[in-house]
């Protein structure tokens, strides 16, 4: 009996204190945080890729993408302003480009003034009401202290900092054959030299727009909307490729976007021109392969890009020695929480330490809480039992 009594107090304290948050959340409340993720900008390193703005070429660049949310119930006017919102990042760093979106562009301003002074990046004041998210992409030369955000607000004691749940780019890969339209007729026994071209972005860009600010150089020339193309020939089954097993190069063509760079692998050996040519033939809309000759085992990888997406792509000639060529796009998304708000089931705790201690207790006392309950219930069909006799 002893137990049972502790164990509905227990439960009616629980339910006392979401009552008494459900009562705070009807008090008006400002309340903002900010998560931000920092990505390589270069996703292909090498020393004859640049990336430039303006004329001037970036020696160190990296992205940082921020999100401002107001996580509290009553709008925050503009009047509420002292200032600016300042995202800080030191003197280290040189801020080249910065882009603003909103969650609900349809509503709110399409355009946010920005303004860079020394490390510092200003977003003017606006209105925001609850939920309303502001996403900061911004492009950085150099290496910067850990950036904040911090802004004179009425009402509004800190711009808290929330650190991501998760980091890192995401990358999903989509396959498909550039020669059956569907996934029923790929061939059941590959050929002996199946390729795999594998097409990546040059660049982390989340909103798909940032390389019109951007502008990318390889070998000096300048590659607008730059994709890589990747794929590797291999000999894997134990029998060297000749030249009398081809009937003929693997063609592609590419009739709007442009091949605007050309390289290829002899196993870990670059190759020059000279080189390349007893495999290579390209110009600016076409790409021919002849993947031979290669001894048993080794690799022929050939690297291109293009400038534009490069989903034009078409095969015009195959040879026999092939059964399919397969086309695999990878796609980035960064793993930034979407909504701020959405970072845990009751509260949106307001400080760095009191975020971090939720997520490593909560997991703990829903346990015992849901423990609890199937003892409450287990005791109230005892009692139910008992009653009854």
């Amino acid at each position: 009996m002893e137990f049972f009594v502790t164990t509905v107090i227990a439960a009616i304290s629980m339910v006392a204190g979401i009552a008494a948050y459900r009562m705070g959340r009807r008090q008006a409340l400002k309340r903002l945080h900010y998560t931000v993720n920092r990505y390589e900008f270069l996703l292909w390193q090498d020393e004859t890729v640049a990336a430039r703005v303006n004329g001037h070429t970036l020696i160190y660049p990296s992205i940082y993408v921020f999100r401002l949310e107001h996580t509290g119930n009553a709008p925050i006017v503009i009047n509420d302003f002292s200032g600016p919102v300042r995202i800080h990042f030191g003197k280290p760093a040189q801020i080249m480009v910065g882009l603003v979106q909103w969650n609900r562009p349809r509503i709110l301003e399409t355009s946010t003034h920005l303004e860079a002074t020394g490390g510092d990046l200003l977003i003017k004041p606006v209105l925001l009401n609850p939920r309303d998210r502001i996403e900061v992409i911004i492009v950085v030369d150099g290496v910067p202290s850990k950036p904040f955000v911090e802004a004179r607000i009425a009402g509004v004691e800190e711009v808290a900092y929330l650190p991501p749940r998760r980091e890192g780019i995401q990358m999903k890969l989509d396959g498909t054959s550039l020669i059956y339209k569907t996934t029923e007729e790929w061939p059941q026994v590959p050929g002996r030299l199946d390729p795999t071209f594998f097409v990546i972005p040059a660049v982390v860009d989340p909103i798909g727009s940032l390389h019109q600010h951007v502008e990318l150089m390889v070998d000096g020339v300048s590659v607008p909307n730059a994709h890589r193309y990747l794929v590797v020939f291999e000999a894997k089954d134990g029998r060297p490729v000749r030249r009398n097993h081809l009937d003929g190069p693997l063609s592609l063509d590419w009739p709007t976007s442009e091949l605007k760079c050309v390289r290829a692998k002899l196993g870990d050996r670059s190759l020059s021109k000279d080189q390349m040519s007893r495999f290579l033939r390209w110009n600016q809309h076409n790409l021919e392969i002849t993947p031979a000759p290669l001894k048993a085992g080794e690799k022929l990888s050939v690297d291109a890009i293009v400038s534009g997406p490069g989903e034009d792509v078409l095969v015009k000639n195959m040879p026999s020695i092939m059964r399919d060529v397969q086309i695999g796009r990878v796609n980035l998304k960064d793993f930034v929480d979407d909504n701020l708000a959405s970072v845990e089931p009751l509260v949106l705790l307001s400080n760095e330490k009191a975020h971090a201690l939720w997520w490593t207790w909560a997991p703990v006392v829903q346990r015992k809480a849901d423990r609890m309950w199937r003892e409450l219930q287990s005791s109230l069909k005892k009692l139910s039992h008992s009653d009854r006799r």
